[in-house]
């Protein structure tokens, strides 16, 4: 943290710190650059450090804002005059998101594609049927959570049903890739440098888990940590050399955002709260949830041509 002292002072004021930590661990490489604590910058410096992180959504953008406020009270109330009314008019508006969101996020289907050739779902690679499921809303304990017999492929879409709620996907896309990772008969999943050993008979789960050392035994449902640690290693190893940004969380906002933007394009005005619902696969809770993601997809929407 920059300004350590300080706002260890102000985190030992707190009943529950720990989201507040990693603000300002994440916000330190700004105010190091600037020289000064973010309580000392004005309204527009803090905006463009907030820009300067990773967040691709608004609703991310406005906790850690509710964050600052917090701190800044505090701030003024140990060192009167330092903090003005202006700063603490801070909002997510103010925060352009523009860049994150090119250089993090997707448009297509594609882009998801051409960035595995070699994890074929031929060859028994989940992580392209994951990521095609993320981009169309599953989040990942979803994905984990599906049984075989819970998908249904037709040659132009899939139909999955689960948690009671159907969910029809019209993508030839992603039906051809569930089926051919379904289809999957071998044991052998070799990557470029390795190859590792699938559970020897398949489970009635979508996706199945590797087997490790000397273990035969029948495997529980494949966990998410272990899909999670995967895709993670993917990300960092293609990052080295082919300028792979995106993780698994940023393709399915991306997806959101796509939708909101067919919605916008086919209706010419932007989902009410109930079809957002929709859209998203969670409750939208307010009016100012709604603005701050139509702010996110109107960004997506100007970066990707939409």
């Amino acid at each position: 943290m920059f300004n350590e002292t300080v706002k260890s002072r102000f985190l030992a004021t707190l009943k529950r710190p720990a989201n507040y930590r990693v603000f300002f661990n994440g916000f330190a490489e700004y105010e190091a650059k600037l020289g000064m604590d973010l309580a000392l910058m004005t309204r527009a410096q803090i905006a463009q450090g907030l820009g300067s992180m990773d967040y691709i959504v608004y609703n991310v953008v406005e906790n850690y804002i509710s964050m600052v406020k917090q701190y800044l009270l505090w701030y003024a109330d140990e060192n009167p005059g330092t903090v003005t009314l202006e700063v603490m008019k801070l909002n997510w508006k103010d925060v352009d998101l523009t860049e994150n969101i090119r250089h993090k996020l997707i448009s297509s289907e594609s882009d998801i594609l051409t960035e595995f050739p070699d994890y074929r779902p031929t060859d028994g690679h989940f992580v392209i049927p994951v990521y095609l499921l993320a981009f169309y809303g599953l989040n990942l304990k979803a994905i984990c959570s599906l049984k075989k017999r819970d998908v249904v492929c037709n040659s132009d879409s899939v139909v999955i049903v689960h948690d009671s709620a159907v969910l029809r996907i019209d993508s030839p896309v992603v039906a051809k890739a569930l089926t051919d990772y379904m289809e999957w008969q071998g044991t052998k999943v070799k990557t470029a440098s390795s190859e590792y050993t699938m559970v020897p008979e398949k489970t009635e789960m979508l996706l199945y888990r590797r087997l490790r050392g000397d273990d035969t035994k029948d495997y529980p449902p494949l966990v998410g940590d272990q899909v999670t640690a995967r895709l993670y290693s993917i990300k960092n190893r293609v990052a080295g050399g082919h300028g792979y940004s995106f993780d698994i969380g940023e393709v399915r906002v991306s997806g959101q955002y796509l939708r909101m933007c067919n919605y916008f394009r086919q209706n010419g005005n932007w989902p009410d709260r109930v079809t957002l619902a929709e859209i998203l696969g969670k409750k939208c809770r307010d009016d100012f949830e709604r603005q701050r993601l139509i702010g996110g997809a109107e960004l997506y929407q100007k970066v990707f041509g939409l």
